[in-house]
């Protein structure tokens, strides 16, 4: 079974979470330890609407301990401002959720109270469901991914999948150059699209793509398997093939990595 699939079964475990904010710690099995903030928030159209809501859910892993402060700041503040945006940067999770919601909630009311008004029937309930957590730790870099589940509506919504690494030694976030060296383009456009058909069971799926000849798009996790290359709905395939990761093995990345 594919990789991106089990996004899905992923969306539909963060839709169960209870209407709670709490904090527990997390199990790490490297250097920097997490603790993971859960909250889920609803609200309706308007006052007295039992059928549309804007729903808000967010499972977030973040840093505690294991480095200095500043580096375990630095890298928190990169996560919450992947996840949430750049307004949320140095502030509180929980203040940064509630601004997401209270933002995203005006927004819905906006576009979906003038419909309402006009007497549209349809179902106008939007929905946010967004959860990061660590992929890998090693080669001096921390490997974090953020699954993110949005519905404005429509036949079905859109999943997105989002790679944030990391560096140890300060807690940026490592940009692709330099992770290779300068001039790797070229040969990591080559390695993509040898690599893209091993992302799939069956020659049906691969023939669906909408291009073969794939290149990088700065979108990418590092992982104990090598360096994968994360494509979203609709980049490179049919909505019906989700999300596609394109995994090139350490050892033939070995002439154009900088770390």
């Amino acid at each position: 079974m594919y990789k991106y699939m089990k996004i899905r079964n992923f969306c539909a475990a963060i839709a169960a979470f209870a209407i709670l904010v709490s904090i527990a710690s997390c199990g790490d099995d490297g250097k920097i330890k997490f603790k993971t903030f859960e909250t889920r928030l609803s609200e309706p159209l308007a006052e007295g609407d039992t059928v549309n809501a804007y729903t808000f859910s967010l499972n977030l892993q973040y840093p505690v301990s294991g480095a200095s402060g500043s580096i375990i700041k630095a890298m928190r503040d990169n996560i919450i401002e992947a996840a949430l945006g750049a307004s949320a940067r140095e502030k509180a999770i929980g203040s940064a959720a509630e601004e997401f919601f209270r933002n995203s909630l005006e927004e819905y009311r906006k576009i979906n109270l003038p419909l309402a008004s006009d007497g549209y029937a349809g179902m106008m309930s939007w929905e946010d469901l967004i959860a990061g957590e660590k992929q890998w730790q090693g080669r001096g870099v921390l490997s974090y991914i953020l699954n993110s589940y949005t519905y404005t509506g429509g036949v079905h919504g859109l999943t997105m999948v989002t790679g944030v690494n990391l560096s140890l030694e300060d807690g940026h976030e490592l940009m692709e150059s330099e992770i290779f060296k300068p001039g790797y383009i070229v040969t990591l456009n080559r390695l993509l699209t040898e690599r893209l058909h091993y992302a799939f069971d069956n020659e049906s799926d691969y023939d669906a793509l909408f291009v073969k000849d794939i290149e990088t798009n700065g979108n990418f996790l590092l992982e104990k398997e090598g360096v994968s290359y994360i494509y979203n709905q609709y980049e490179i395939a049919p909505y019906s093939l989700g999300v596609i990761y394109v995994t090139i093995p350490w050892t033939e990345l070995e002439d154009i990595l900088a770390i």
